[in-house]
């Protein structure tokens, strides 16, 4: 085993992380009792034993066909025992789906409540060269490019309710190398009859195409194949990198400016508006991502729907998301002196009349106070005059304290890093046709205050 499956033949990432584990750390394995993972456990023990016998063995019955899944159950436990693994069962919810995705979610839930218990932060996987090969032609079908040409990595870092990197070792092993070693030792793992089903494109391109594939080809065409994934990804590292230099604020934020966008290579315009959305949780068919592309690359304008009650909107200053989902719309309010306002919202403003007070003012003008919520204001209007509560407006330009002039509102909020939908919700408080604040950003410039002898307009937000 060590000297026809080396450890030398995994990615140095992959080596690397299961040196450091062997110490003194712990792995789990997704143990289906099948060929592949049942190898895998062979194969760690081997190169590994220290870290082998401190592991876990991760085994979820679908129950989607309980005889059967029950013997699989069994003969993982087995293997389990006889190799000195800890072993762990999982059973599918019967109030979950039993779609291919829905089991596959279920699985991995799994997975990561036992990992979180344990606190164990690799998961190893049995994915084998014949899988990479199976990937990228399920993929090339459906156009995907580097990033998704790219998988399996051999190291990919996943969130959720367990932080977690799972693990691939096997990668340059292929598939018939691995069942002529369990055949040889005698071994018959566990085999799940939809493997062989042709109602599954990955099972199609297994039985029918890779065989073919190889026939026809005069080299090492899985080798080959693994090469190319490498490449993928170096690619989509370099897109990725390329892509952040255009969106600065990060794939969370709300706009990714025009002039990022413009005349740059479609490439990392395209990785760039991809991952943005997906941080957003948007969804674009190819061809629309295409058109948007386009239409950036060219300055043109246009709107895409992205998912129910959500849309990115592409203009002369970038492309916008927006999602109005649980946006409350309302007309202007007037707002009299010395009266609590309830918005629509279920948010609040109060609004006093304070006499001059020297302690205050010098306490409002070292900073003290937080303009997200209060503000306080003189200038050339009468304090208890009527002011209009609205909401935002396209085009509106606001000049806040210190700054040397005016801009879009719009402008402002993504200088501050508020959300589109929380735009659509903050009000807007104007004097006639002026805007003196909106909650978030400084009071208005030409209402600071000036003289510790005028009275003060205090205007108090509170947030629902």
């Amino acid at each position: 085993m060590r000297d026809e499956f080396p450890v030398t033949s995994c990615p140095e990432d992959v080596c690397t992380l299961l040196e450091n584990e062997s110490e003194s750390g712990r792995v789990a394995f997704a143990f289906s009792g099948g060929p592949d993972s049942l190898f895998l456990l062979i194969w760690l023990r081997a190169h590994f034993p220290n870290l082998a016998s401190r592991s876990l063995a991760l085994h979820f019955n679908h129950q989607t066909r309980p005889e059967e899944n029950a013997r699989e159950a069994e003969i993982a436990r087995e293997f389990a025992g006889r190799l000195g693994y800890r072993f762990c069962l999982g059973h599918r919810d019967d109030r979950l789906g039993s779609s291919e995705e829905s089991l596959r979610r279920a699985r991995f839930l799994f997975f990561q409540r036992e990992m979180k218990t344990a606190e164990i932060s690799a998961l190893l996987l049995g994915h084998q060269a014949d899988d990479v090969a199976e990937t990228m032609l399920a993929r090339l079908a459906r156009g995907s490019g580097p990033e998704g040409l790219a998988a399996p990595r051999p190291i990919s870092l996943h969130g959720g309710d367990w932080k977690h990197s799972r693990v691939r070792p096997l990668l340059h092993f292929s598939g018939d190398a691995i069942r002529s070693f369990l055949q040889e030792e005698g071994l018959a793992a566990a085999e799940d009859p939809s493997n062989r089903s042709d109602a599954y494109l990955r099972n199609r391109i297994r039985s029918q195409v890779i065989p073919a594939w190889k026939e026809a080809s005069d080299r090492d065409l899985l080798g080959g194949i693994e090469r190319s994934r490498r490449q993928f990804a170096e690619v989509a590292q370099f897109l990725e990198e390329s892509a952040r230099q255009l969106v600065p604020d990060g794939w969370g934020s709300d706009r990714i400016e025009a002039k990022a966008l413009k005349g740059q290579c479609a490439a990392p315009v395209r990785f760039a508006i991809q991952r943005w959305l997906y941080a957003h949780g948007g969804e674009l068919v190819p061809e629309a991502v295409d058109a948007v592309v386009r239409a950036c690359l060219h300055g043109e304008n246009g709107r895409w729907s992205v998912g129910v009650g959500k849309w990115i909107t592409l203009d002369s200053e970038g492309l916008l998301w927006e999602s109005e989902s649980e946006l409350v719309e309302w007309d202007p309010l007037e707002w009299l002196a010395g009266k609590t306002l309830c918005l629509p919202d279920g948010s609040r403003l109060q609004r006093k009349t304070l006499a001059s007070d020297r302690k205050l003012y010098e306490r409002i003008r070292s900073g003290a106070v937080d303009p997200c919520r209060h503000v306080y204001l003189q200038g050339p209007m009468d304090p208890d005059a009527p002011l209009i509560v609205r909401l935002w407006r396209a085009g509106d330009r606001f000049r806040p304290l210190g700054s040397p002039g005016s801009r879009k509102l719009q402008d402002w909020f993504t200088d501050r890093k508020i959300s589109s939908e929380r735009r659509r919700q903050l009000p807007v408080i104007a004097h006639q046709d002026q805007i003196l604040w909106v909650p978030g950003l400084p009071p208005a410039h030409n209402y600071r205050l000036t003289s510790p002898e005028e009275n003060l307009l205090s205007l108090t937000y509170e947030p629902s």
